[in-house]
């Protein structure tokens, strides 16, 4: 299964490439309170078999192999709001309001067209899990229905842009603005060809007469907007890398209008040096006490005196360093392993905050109902049998402040990309493929199989969400990741 297929059903986790799964998550504060709070935990079930464990797998190898993407959630507009310049919201509504030739106005109609194409591409992404939705319910009727006005607004929308583009380059006379207007063009077909040969893909899955019709309907939309992409079937490989690599740089170049800019920063070790200082003092002044208490029952010098003293010098350190660990723990710890905060883009407004932490746990310390499950549906066979794992635990903490008056209303809601790289967990995995003989029934002869060896990695996510005096939300997702030594195979929901 792709990524793009996958995008296209709208799970909320699913892998992203060999190694990597990918969850979305859309924070959606609420602007009439103060602040928004969202916690999110991630109980990770790994096998013994994987050893992993404190000592083989550290705190800074999980945060080597997580990425946290934190930008402006994508406005959602349809292909008919898009395609009218009368609906304000819209960037070509935007793109037409900034028709005075101005440096400021340049800037922000540059601006307003990286943005037109994440809208766009998110769009057609929302429609194409709506219609997927309805042809995997087989209502074939509605579904045609739906792709064909799908089609209309894609179709209107497309000659709607080449109409705007030509005017706004006609008007600016702008190398910039021509450039930006070229790029988007790539952008536009290259998104519908990704996601409309995915539901071209749904289409043909299901053989029946009533989608004939639509089917010849997206194969001819599809070869258009495939004439405007640089891909033929008899280029060189070389060709063929400049095209990839020219699309991962345009998915940058848009995604460059949803960024936020952020400062990510560890308190323990920005802090350590306070926290060994006050771990050190509140030591030396039990030992001072316990010294200066003890001296009064033995001789100085003596050679009681002399033992207890070592003995309290000892304890001193003891209690130093169990002071110091208190900062790490999942539960006492004073602080997380990361913040970040996240800024507006004109640096004036810290938007919010997020705090990260990692630790192993033991089977005891997960709550009831994450144990319960856990242990729920996950296996049809052996389920008696008490499976030896170990449990990493990561905590997300995002707070969310009221949105500042002069910050726009399209770009406030945040969203969160968390990807994670199983490469090391499966770094002592056994081979792929496991022997198997058997005795053929037919011939009598012996004959050897090869069948797959898989691990089974499970994640429980648990979101909590509290809005002011609004009543707790709690939401809970769990996973498995089917991997073997060669990387991830699926991702499957019980």
């Amino acid at each position: 299964m792709t990524h793009f297929s996958d995008e296209l059903e709208g799970d909320e986790i699913y892998f992203r490439d060999r190694w990597q799964f990918e969850q979305k998550y859309d924070f959606l504060p609420d602007p009439s309170v103060k602040t928004n709070d969202y916690t999110q935990e991630f109980y990770f079930y790994i096998p013994n078999a994987l050893q992993i464990n404190s000592d083989t797998y550290t705190t800074k190898q999980f945060y080597r192999d997580q990425t946290n993407l934190i930008r402006y959630k994508t406005p959602m507009f349809t292909l008919k709001e898009l395609a009218d310049p009368s609906f304000a919201p819209s960037p070509i509504a935007k793109i037409y309001s900034h028709k005075e030739i101005t440096e400021e106005n340049q800037e922000l109609v540059q601006e307003e067209i990286k943005l037109l194409g994440n809208v766009f591409r998110s769009a057609i992404r929302k429609k194409g899990q709506e219609l997927s939705q309805i042809i995997g319910l087989e209502k074939y009727d509605e579904f045609v229905n739906q792709a064909n006005e799908f089609c209309d607004d894609v179709q209107n929308f497309l000659e709607f842009f080449e109409k705007i583009k030509t005017e706004m380059n006609h008007l600016w006379g702008s190398p910039s603005i021509e450039e930006h207007f070229s790029y988007l063009t790539f952008f536009v077909n290259h998104s519908l060809d990704q996601y409309m040969i995915q539901l071209l893909e749904r289409v043909r899955t299901h053989s029946t007469k009533k989608l004939k019709s639509i089917d010849k309907r997206l194969s001819e939309l599809l070869l258009r907007t495939q004439a405007e992409i640089p891909i033929e079937p008899s280029q060189t490989e070389e060709q063929g890398e400049k095209v990839v690599y020219t699309k991962g740089l345009l998915d940058k170049f848009f995604l460059n209008a949803l960024l936020l800019k952020i400062d990510r920063f560890s308190p323990r070790q920005r802090y350590k040096n306070v926290i060994g200082a006050v771990a050190a003092g509140i030591a030396m002044l039990f030992f001072t006490v316990l010294w200066v208490w003890q001296g009064q029952f033995f001789i100085m010098n003596s050679e009681p005196f002399i033992i207890i003293t070592v003995l309290l010098y000892i304890l001193k350190d003891r209690i130093k360093e169990w002071i110091k660990s208190m900062t790490h723990h999942r539960h006492l710890g004073w602080f997380s392993d990361y913040t970040t905060k996240i800024w507006s883009p004109d640096d004036k407004h810290v938007l919010g905050v997020l705090k990260e932490k990692f630790s192993f746990i033991e089977e005891d310390e997960v709550p009831h109902e994450i144990d319960a499950i856990r242990n729920l549906e996950f296996h049809s066979v052996v389920e008696s049998f008490k499976r030896p794992e170990c449990i990493l635990y990561y905590q997300k903490k995002m707070r969310i402040h009221r949105k500042p008056t002069e910050l726009e209303t399209r770009r406030f809601m945040l969203n969160i990309i968390f990807r994670f790289n199983i490469r090391h967990f499966m770094d002592k995995a056994s081979n792929p493929y496991s022997p198997y003989r058997m005795l053929e029934e037919e011939t009598q002869d012996l004959k050897m199989r090869e069948l797959p060896k898989v691990y089974h990695l499970n994640i429980i996510v648990k979101t909590t969400i509290e809005k002011g005096n609004q009543p707790k939300k709690i939401e809970i997702t769990k996973v498995r990741i089917v991997a073997d030594k060669n990387g991830i195979k699926r991702v499957e929901y019980p």
